[in-house]
């Protein structure tokens, strides 16, 4: 911003923030706060900058992006999307434990919470943050913020009591990343959260040492890293899914990584790779379905995500989280053992057969689009 002001302004306005909450501790030469509305500030103090003191304001979207939004403005694939879903949904039987990557300003935390609309509605759901970002369109959601004298690692440790049904933390930075991953250990699944990292690899190598120094026998209860990137493409930041990782098992002290989607630089388009997928085969197993039937929901919940992204309307997230979760119950009620939407990359990528159980599933998608037509639009 080209945005100036006198330093007596500029300490007059430093004031009025610090008058504006008892909770804003006013000091240290550094201050890190939230504002009425949600935004937040960070101060430093005219004894330690030159020619300060220097304010910076980072303000939010009223309506959060969506996961719609980042399919249209290609931040992710169609069916990316649709994998993601079938992954934090978790078909009611498993949900995966999933970390977002990223430098400074990639999106992690926009991208963790426009997945949030995949997390069953009547979810239980604790969010723990150093400073009040996620909005999560559920009902039950209880929203817990870090203090000088309550850490985040501490927050978690009373989450744990409290018997959510997914845990949420905004950034995972410390000690508090070995009760997330106690946490996913003993059975709680669908625990999401941010870590800053340039890499799948460097994550679990920033997660491994200090200061996080998260066990390695442990590691293995994270299925998936999401690593999300920015570049600047005429003189505008892009903002984009670039490799997704899971833990594949472990060779040692080392643990092992399955690319289960790479970005193609030359067509710039996240790809989803032949790699037998870990994460798959646990959902696939503890709902007691077929690949088949797990590849048959995934291609109708990408034609979903299609169909919704190629509107016009804006949607908010409290609507998605509406549409999505009816369709959630429905494509997983609806869908048959038989391949049919696309070609079957477990059986040498030959095309499924059309058969009278495949009909049954072509039949799917006149269900949906007539419920589209009928209940959403």
């Amino acid at each position: 911003t080209d945005m100036k002001m006198s330093k007596k302004s500029a300490n007059s306005l430093i004031e009025q923030v610090l008058n504006s909450s008892p909770d804003i501790d006013g000091s240290g030469k550094i201050i890190n706060s939230s504002l009425a509305d949600g935004s937040r500030i960070n101060i430093v103090r005219g004894e330690i900058v030159d020619d300060g003191p220097v304010i910076t304001i980072r303000k939010f979207k009223k309506d959060p992006i969506t996961i719609i939004d980042l399919i249209r403005n290609k931040t992710m694939t169609v069916e990316f999307a649709a994998y993601m879903w079938m992954c934090i949904e978790g078909l009611n039987a498993n949900p995966a434990n999933i970390i977002f990557c990223g430098g400074t300003s990639s999106g992690k935390t926009t991208t963790l919470n426009a997945f949030s609309v995949f997390i069953p509605k009547k979810s239980r759901i604790i969010t723990i943050e150093d400073c009040f970002e996620l909005r999560l369109p559920h009902s039950h959601v209880v929203a817990l913020e870090s203090t000088n004298d309550v850490s985040m690692q501490n927050l978690l440790k009373t989450t744990l009591r409290m018997r959510p049904n997914r845990i949420l933390i905004g950034e995972v930075r410390d000690k508090e990343a070995q009760d997330l991953f106690t946490a996913m250990n003993i059975g709680y699944g669908g625990c999401m959260g941010t870590i800053h990292s340039n890499s799948t690899r460097e994550t679990i190598t920033r997660v491994t040492n200090k200061p996080m120094e998260v066990p390695i026998i442990l590691i293995r209860n994270l299925d998936l890293i999401v690593m999300q990137k920015k570049k600047i493409i005429d003189g505008k930041a892009q903002r984009y899914v670039n490799e997704v990782s899971e833990i594949s098992g472990s060779e040692g002290d080392n643990p092992l990584l399955n690319t289960v989607f790479s970005y193609n630089e030359r067509t710039n388009v996240l790809e989803r790779t032949n790699v037998p997928s870990r994460t798959r085969a646990k959902i696939v197993n503890d709902s007691g379905i077929s690949i088949a039937r797990f590849e048959n929901i995934l291609a109708a919940r990408k034609k979903i995500l299609s169909a919704l992204a190629e509107r016009s309307e804006k949607y908010r997230n409290i609507e998605l989280l509406d549409i999505l979760d009816q369709q959630s119950t429905i494509t997983r009620e609806q869908a048959t053992d038989e391949p049919v939407y696309e070609s079957n990359p477990y059986k040498n990528n030959n095309t499924a057969k059309i058969d009278e159980k495949s009909k049954e599933n072509e039949s799917l998608f006149g269900k949906m689009s007539s419920f589209f037509e009928e209940k959403m639009f």
